[in-house]
């Protein structure tokens, strides 16, 4: 994020990307207020930028859910019982967004990026790991259930999840992550069924990991882009695709990966001797966080 904002801001200094920036929108920026700012309308992000927002949520809830979830394993132990939980958390949200837009008629943006109105997305990410978790736990159901009835539904729910921007800003966002949950499961347990076999091809796989810095500078590549170069649509799209991915590339070697070797020697120090419950919670900490980049992205729109 850090480099991104930098590689933003220069890009903005030096007239690349016609638009300004300021110092008090560099800081809302690595403050993790950047959803924030533009849903109450205190500063104005640049727009090659305004894609951090879904950082914003992702930092927010992390701030919070470990606390959350440690008193969870603590006082209520029953791993159903905490989903229970998580659940009704989750309904609590959708009432609440329901209530924003039908009654105080609160706008589709700042429904789509305020954290207390998409922190339900990570929530059922949550649910997932700790309940239903399709890499630990044993199958509940048949084959024929998840592969030809799970998958479809949940296909069609991220479908009717995007049927417009009034839709989607209540009950849209929830029936796209149930969707989205109900095609993860067969897609984990039956990886090599010939509907999900290429999400494990090795180009597929390349592309996922590189991902979240493709994410992060996509836009500032399109607006860049279409700021210089007076290209047709498909040629337009074919540069921004080719230059992101090996700006994404380089960024996964050189920032995330290393970071990420150094984030594996200093965490879950404690929970190796904790048995299944410890791999429980980390499994869960990599649900959240790549629900985050695939339910909170912008416009409801999956990332990964």
């Amino acid at each position: 994020m850090v480099v991104t904002i930098l590689v933003g801001a220069i890009l903005i200094q030096v007239g690349v990307i016609d638009f300004t920036i300021s110092g008090q929108q560099i800081a809302i920026m690595l403050l993790f207020a950047t959803n924030y700012a533009r849903a109450f309308d205190f500063a104005a992000i640049p727009e090659p930028l305004f894609v951090l927002w879904s950082l914003s949520v992702e930092e927010h809830f992390y701030i919070v859910f470990p606390l959350i979830y440690i008193a969870l394993r603590k006082w209520i132990p029953n791993r159903m019982v905490q989903a229970a939980i998580l659940v009704a958390a989750c309904t609590v949200i959708l009432g609440w967004r329901s209530h924003l837009y039908f009654d105080a008629g609160v706008a589709w943006q700042p429904l789509n990026t305020r954290t207390d109105t998409r922190a339900d997305a990570l929530l059922w990410g949550c649910v997932l790991a700790v309940a239903f978790n399709p890499a630990l736990d044993k199958t509940r159901g048949t084959v024929t259930l998840w592969k030809w009835f799970a998958a479809p539904a949940g296909a069609a729910l991220i479908v009717a999840a995007n049927l417009g921007t009034g839709f989607e800003s209540h009950i849209g966002y929830t029936l796209q992550s149930l969707g989205i949950g109900l095609v993860v499961i067969p897609a984990i347990r039956y990886a090599h069924w010939w509907i999900f076999r290429p999400l494990n091809w090795r180009i597929v796989d390349w592309l996922g990991r590189i991902s979240y810095s493709f994410y992060l500078v996509h836009y500032l590549v399109i607006w860049a882009i279409d700021s210089q170069f007076e290209m047709n649509g498909y040629l337009s799209t074919l540069a921004s695709f080719v230059i992101t991915t090996f700006l994404a590339w380089m960024m996964f070697k050189l920032v995330e990966e290393p970071l990420a070797k150094l984030r594996s020697k200093r965490s879950h120090a404690g929970e190796r001797a904790n048995g299944s419950e410890s791999e429980h919670a980390q499994i869960a900490h990599q649900t959240t966080s790549r629900s985050a980049r695939s339910v909170a992205a912008p416009s409801g729109t999956s990332e990964s």
